[in-house]
């Protein structure tokens, strides 16, 4: 009887799961990819994201890759991921990692990708519009520079409108959120709407940066995402209508407003 080795299967089911995921996303969100070229098919580079309150749109970024190039975006996580029953499983399959700036710099020359969220689950409960809440953390910006690597931008339009935390009793949920790093607040929604994982251009360091400008430069970058692609006073309702419009409307720079 043939046997596959461990890691042909793994390979294989890692595949098909990306395979699974997109074609969920696809149908349920219609996620697409604006600016996928500027991940690069080969080499090392330092994936920044927006983090919504959930995140599907990343997942589905690690599903495009896999499928396009055959390629483990690996994943700097939460800690708490880490007390999930068998969730060691997880990480050591699908390159999630709770390590420190040592293990991001040694994946990175190796000449692997890597996807951090320096807002992790604060900003992913607590930003309103958008707003990105990553404090003044710059530990991913001291790791590009240490490992000489390109950032590029990441954000997703409509991401908060296809999930959302509760907002009433804030302040109960920041106080526990902060005192305890348990992200406890209810989360509802997943509505169908349009997703468009939207990929910025390439940020290269220079001698002349500190780990703050380049933070400040990956910040403003994905900023400018928010801005350009990202219609003013978000609902669901704009979202959904997105869905319907986009293609020739949207190609001809119309936002939802517009269209509503």
């Amino acid at each position: 009887m043939f046997h596959w080795s461990e890691e042909t299967a793994l390979q294989l089911g890692t595949r098909y799961a990306a395979m699974f995921m997109k074609i969920c996303l696809k149908i349920w969100h219609g996620q697409e990819f604006n600016g996928l070229e500027n991940i690069p098919v080969s080499g090392s580079a330092l994936i920044v994201w927006y983090h919504g309150p959930m995140p599907a749109d990343y997942i589905g970024l690690l599903a495009e890759i896999q499928i396009r190039d055959n390629r483990t975006i690996n994943s700097i996580v939460d800690k708490v991921l880490k007390k999930v029953p068998y969730g060691e499983i997880f990480f050591e399959k699908l390159g999630l990692n709770t390590g420190g700036r040592d293990t991001a710099v040694k994946l990175l020359k190796e000449g692997k990708l890597l996807g951090v969220s320096p807002g992790g689950s604060r900003e992913a409960i607590f930003s309103e519009n958008y707003e990105i809440i990553w404090a003044k953390r710059a530990g991913f910006a001291k790791v590009a520079l240490e490992a000489n690597v390109p950032i590029i931008p990441v954000f997703t339009q409509n991401i908060r409108e296809a999930y959302t935390y509760m907002r009433s009793f804030t302040f109960v949920w920041r106080y526990v959120y902060e005192a305890m790093r348990l992200p406890v607040v209810p989360i509802w929604g997943g509505y169908p709407v349009k997703l468009i994982t939207h990929i910025g251009e390439p940020i290269i360091p220079t001698s002349t940066d500190t780990p703050e400008t380049l933070r400040d430069k990956t910040m403003q970058n994905i900023q400018d995402l928010v801005d350009r692609y990202q219609s003013k006073n978000p609902t669901v309702t704009k979202a959904l209508l997105q869905r319907i419009y986009h293609g020739t409307k949207m190609n001809e720079g119309k936002t939802p407003e517009t269209m509503v």
